[in-house]
Parts: C-alpha cells; structure tokens; sequence
C-alpha cells in the first residue's frame, strides 16, 4: 500500500507544475493596499467568462485601485467670497450656503503661523486686516470638524 502511494504521488509531482511561460519582461510592484506582479508579453492566453465575471488565465494584469470619497448630499455645500481682495484695512467674508452654524477662521501666513483665529457670522463676516503686514496669507474656514471646509488665499496690500 506504501508502495502505491509512494508511485501515485512520484507520478503527480511529475505532472504539476507552475505557471510557464516566454515573456520580455515583468516586476512586482509592492504597496500599502498589498502586492501586484505583472508580466508582459506572454504570447498564449485564454479567457474563461462567467455571470461572475472573467479570468485571464496566463496574465497577470496590473491594476490601480483608488478609493474614492463619496459625501452625502444631505449637507450644503459650503461656499464664501472674500472680498475686496487684495485688501488694504478690512476684509469681509459673505458666506453663500454653510452646512454649520459655528463657523470659525484662522488666518496664516505662508508658513502656516497663525496670525488671527476669530468666529464668522452669518451671512457676512468682518475681519480686521490693520495689524496684519502686506502679503500674503491664507484664510483657513472651519466648522465643527478640525479639517478647513475651505481655505482662501489673501492679500494684503
């Protein structure tokens, strides 16, 4: 009995083998999200289809799988104009449509220090600009979360 499985496994490990084939080149290409390896140039492939979809058998097709952020369309989309820009003395902020009643700034400069943080009301803000020398800076606005809903390039004259 031994002696025939011994014979049956000699005979089916001579008749497996991996997946051969002549290509020009190919890599790995390793990330984050996991591991792809692909080949190119592999003359003979085929292709077996289902309802579930399809399978190159022999290929080995990179693909690039990006996440994409989808927003609920129950919250406005928040939208403002600063104005006048460039600005001299004040600066004024008319928010269109916000998705928070507490709505806060900041304004940084280039580098990202922080020159005057205050709270918006709505419809129109007013943010004094005197203390603040020419250049120019970024009004950063934000609501509830700590990310900016947006963020405005300022001048100042």
């Amino acid at each position: 009995m031994k002696f025939i499985i011994c014979l049956f496994l000699i005979v089916l490990s001579g008749m497996m083998h991996a997946q051969e084939s002549l290509n020009t080149c190919g890599g790995v290409n390793r990330g984050a999200g996991g591991t792809v390896s692909f080949s190119v140039g592999q003359l003979v492939y085929t292709t077996e289809t289902t309802q579930a979809g399809a399978m190159a058998q022999g290929i080995q097709r990179p693909y690039r799988v990006s996440l994409i952020e989808i927003r609920p369309q129950s919250k406005p989309v928040f939208e403002s104009v600063a104005y006048p820009n460039p600005t001299t003395d004040d600066l004024f902020l008319h928010i269109y449509a916000s998705g928070s009643e507490k709505l806060v700034y900041r304004l940084v400069d280039l580098t990202g220090k922080g020159i005057a943080d205050g709270k918006l009301t709505y419809p129109i803000s007013h943010i004094p600009m005197q203390s603040v020398s020419a250049g120019m800076y970024l009004l950063q606005i934000f609501d509830s979360n700590p990310n900016p809903v947006q963020t405005l390039q300022i001048i100042k004259d």
